[in-house]
């Protein structure tokens, strides 16, 4: 009890202060610090480097290296807590009264007097870094700072918190701080690498390469081992590159091989310095062997696709672009794995092309680069835009083109037309033909191969069998086995649903015929086709998107205009291809001389040949616009100067307007309301503030004449206007009235669905419809399945058929059809309604009805089964 109580670390003696630190140290810190020490040594070596981009100084939080440490850092964490709990000893020591030497009184004013303590914090925060939780590393070394200034550990502190800082972006007071420590005088050597590493990263992070390379030379030369110091010049060996300064790139990679690297890194500064080769600078032809020579070795089969890469910029840096996308196009295509290497030839062969204004082929791998690229890459927001423009480019083009083959073919008489579908078809089945030969000889060949495999494998499979090799999964050989004969059948498939099918789609339960998915979206002449299941060996099939009423050919040459109009814009806004953007505002002064868009293209045309300085050219243009188009506001743009402030005052007027009526409503004047809303869509009929005002109006009527009005004028407005912003404001409006008044709701869907739908006739043919709440199709295939088999059984001499159908993106329908007159339905509808096999295994079922055909077409455009139901219930009783 007395050793106890002298080692309490409530008193301060020199008993106490020995127990402590020697416990502190030897029995708690040190393992704390040794698994601290053995995670970072796993997370080094388990950490994969993307050498296609600048390495990070230090393995960041977050990555898979760093998360497969976890449990080493929480161990270190936990002990370094201990440390501190059990063995901190913050109670004054005893002094007897008198005199005090200065010494005596620092002792006395310390705030911790075990020495491992502030070690202890040090480690926590180290641990919590690599963690990645900052929140927890910030209070730590703030406190350490505070609370110990003078102790060996306050450096590390102040270089662990620049470093946190410079995680999070902040570089103002982590530059503050390496500053500082740079400055000190004596600052410790055992730091130097630490403290220019940390000030590497903070330059990188600022884009200043050459700063950083600077800070990284010191750091460098300073390493502790061979790990940190071959890191750090193989990233000064990317900073020089990434400044131009070839020959001393070259130098630090030349230094990385010395130090015999692992290879991943001797590859990679070999490569390097292919990349940083300059023309007339250096034997291009030999660098081409070298690299062809490393093609060849069969170890480097995971890294050709860097090789070809760095054969594309060979060429590329002697103008050979051909030769260069050649084999940019050779690196995609030997890609195994590395996508950020994929990515970067695709994004080479793109601006490639678009250096060349190839802007079609361009588009194409600038879309693929990014999808592999990630959000953080530097230019990435560049490259977006880059790709969405010419990816709206391209389909415009693509429409306009679509849309003149069509209506050239709508032009033929039905002879010549019939002979050039069959000529399509012709070369359609041949295609087919020949595919179905290459994919038999694929096969055979396959085949063959898994026949000298099995029997090249059979005797070690048969072995392994009878020596009691367990189950299949332990079993390599067979293991291996199987992988390679499912590899020679299939080929390279993901872990997936249904991973036979290249096509996803869900599979119709009568027909047996895949229909598209809700994923599936295409155009829309491709959506007709999938609808009505036709066959590309039909005629009918192409004569789907032929124009070949006045109504689909006025719509056609709408969409031709629309696309002219957008490429017009991309030409000239986003590309600036001023000429290009020209001819597409000429193409359409040719096509549609007479429609308002060529007043447009006029001013359009005024405004390219005023910024080319082609006066004379403008004034043509000009005049040709006052002529055709007087009335128009680019003819009165260009007439009067004052026209832009006009426009102005206009607009002045009617926000006014609408502001006087938003007032009034707020005041309750509604009866105002009303008449200043009408005097606004009266005055400004195609001004955007014309459904506010007749938003505005509903709602005043609403107030008028009570909530019953309201949500039909409401409705009203939904229906007219269903995609605006104000309808979404009137369904909320809607809903709101239907919580608080739910017995209105029911009149208002009766009273809606007089409008809406029509009465059946008894002698129209019906369907019964059962729906189910949500999109996913399992359920309904389920229920399907189960319609079938009652059919089958009750209704064997009925030729009923099942089908399932969407209904906006809240619903499924099972369709059952058709049932000649409405009793027949009825009674279908109440047998199936009671029957729990039609309910096995299908708990969503939200609704059973029966509908007309009519009626289903106006069910599909309204899209609310609520609406219905209150029909149903009325009507059919």
């Amino acid at each position: 009890m007395v050793l106890q109580w002298s080692c309490s670390t409530k008193r301060n003696t020199f008993t106490s202060r020995t127990y402590h630190t020697i416990t502190a140290h030897y029995n708690v810190y040190f393992n704390g610090n040794e698994s601290y020490k053995r995670g970072v040594k796993k997370m080094t070596q388990q950490h994969k480097d993307d050498f296609t981009n600048l390495l990070p100084v230090f393995i960041y939080p977050g990555t898979e290296a760093a998360n497969a440490v976890s449990t080493d850092m929480d161990r270190a964490i936990k002990k370094a807590s201990k440390t501190i709990v059990l063995h901190s000893i913050t109670a004054k020591p005893d002094y007897k009264k008198g005199v005090k030497t200065e010494r005596q009184k620092a002792f006395y004013n310390k705030r911790e007097y075990n020495k491992w303590i502030d070690d202890a914090y040090l480690l926590m925060a180290k641990a919590y870094l690599v963690k990645g939780e900052l929140g927890y590393v910030n209070n730590i070394l703030r406190q350490m700072i505070k609370d110990y200034p003078k102790e060996n550990t306050i450096i590390e502190a102040q270089l662990l918190l620049a470093r946190k800082l410079i995680l999070e972006d902040e570089f103002t007071e982590s530059g503050e701080i390496l500053e500082k420590l740079a400055d000190q005088k004596n600052f410790p050597k055992k730091h130097l690498a630490l403290l220019n590493a940390i000030y590497a990263e903070y330059y990188i992070r600022r884009k200043m390469p050459d700063k950083a390379a600077e800070k990284l030379e010191i750091a460098a030369k300073n390493a502790p081992n061979k790990f940190y110091r071959l890191r750090y010049t193989f990233i000064l060996g990317q900073l020089y590159q990434q400044m131009g300064n070839f020959p001393k790139a070259t130098e630090k990679y030349n230094q990385v091989i010395r130090m015999n690297p692992p290879y991943e890194m001797t590859f990679n500064a070999r490569i390097n310095m292919a990349n940083v080769y300059e023309k007339g600078k250096g034997n291009a032809s030999q660098i081409r062997e070298r690299l062809y020579k490393l093609l060849a070795d069969e170890k480097n089969t995971e890294y050709r696709d860097q090789i070809y890469f760095a054969i594309g910029n060979l060429y590329l840096a002697e103008n050979d672009k051909e030769k260069a996308i050649e084999n940019y196009k050779l690196s995609v295509a030997s890609s195994v794995g590395n996508s950020q290497q994929k990515a970067r030839s695709y994004l080479a062969i793109a601006d490639l092309y678009y250096q060349d204004k190839e802007y079609l082929s361009a588009q194409a791998y600038y879309d693929s680069s990014l999808s592999l690229l990630d959000e953080k890459y530097a230019d990435y927001m560049l490259i977006s835009n880059r790709a969405r423009s010419l990816t709206m480019l391209a389909k415009s083009l693509q429409r306009v083109a679509f849309e003149d083959s069509v209506q050239f073919v709508a032009r033929m008489s039905e002879n010549e037309r019939n002979m050039f579908i069959d000529q399509i078809i012709a070369k359609v089945k041949e295609k087919e033909a020949e595919e179905a030969r290459r994919q038999q000889e694929l096969l055979q060949e396959q085949q063959n191969n898994m026949m000298a495999y099995n029997e090249m494998q059979g005797r070690s499979l048969t072995s392994s069998a009878t020596s009691g090799g367990g189950w299949y999964f332990y079993n390599l050989s067979a293991k291996s086995s199987g992988e390679a004969e499912f590899k020679l059948k299939w080929g390279t498939r993901k872990l997936e649903d249904n991973w036979r099918r290249s096509n996803k789609s869900v599979v119709n339960v009568e027909t047996g015929e895949a229909t598209a998915g809700e994923s599936d979206k295409s155009e829309e002449s491709d959506k007709k086709t999938a609808q009505k299941g036709l066959s590309n060996k039909t005629r009918e099939y192409y004569l789907v998107d032929l124009p070949l009423t006045d109504s689909a050919l006025h719509a056609s040459h709408e969409r031709i205009l629309s696309n002219l109009l957008t490429s017009a814009s991309i030409y000239k806004n986003d590309l600036h291809e001023y000429s290009l953007a020209a001819g597409q505002y000429q193409e359409i002064i040719r096509r549609y001389p007479d429609r308002p868009e060529a007043a447009e293209a006029y001013f359009q045309l005024y405004m390219l040949a005023r910024q080319q300085n082609n006066i004379s050219r403008a004034e043509e243009y000009k005049s040709k616009l006052m002529m055709q188009f007087p009335e128009s506001n680019y003819a009165r743009l260009l007439a009067n100067p004052n026209f832009v402030n006009e426009l102005q005052e206009k607009e002045r007027r009617v926000s006014q307007l609408y502001e006087q009526a938003y007032q009034q409503f707020n005041q309750g004047n509604f009866q105002q309301v009303l008449q200043l809303s009408q005097q606004g869509i009266t005055q400004y009929p195609n001004h955007s503030l014309k459904l506010k005002f007749i938003f505005l109006q509903a709602l005043a009527k609403g107030r008028l004449m009570g909530n019953d009005t309201l949500r039909m004028e409401l409705a009203n407005f939904i229906r007219t206007y269903p995609k605006t912003e104000e309808a979404g404001l009137a369904k909320d409006i809607i809903a709101a009235l239907d919580a608080i008044h739910p017995e209105s709701k029911a009149e208002a869907e009766k009273q809606i669905a007089r409008v809406i739908f029509r009465q059946p006739q008894e002698t129209d043919r019906q369907w019964v419809i059962v729906a189910l709440s949500g999109t996913n199709i399992n359920p309904a295939n389920q229920l399907s399945f189960n319609l079938i088999n009652y059919n089958l059984d009750h209704y064997p001499n009925v030729n009923l058929s099942v089908k399932i159908e969407a209904l906006g993106n809240r619903n499924q329908l099972v369709i059952v059809r058709e049932f000649k007159s409405t009793a027949e339905a009825m009674n279908y509808f109440k047998s199936i309604s009671t029957d729990p096999e039609v309910r096995r295994e299908v708990n969503n079922i939200e609704d059973i009805f029966v509908i007309t055909e009519a009626n289903y077409t106006l069910l599909q455009g309204e899209g609310n089964i609520d609406t219905y139901r209150a029909f149903f219930r009325e009507v059919y009783k």
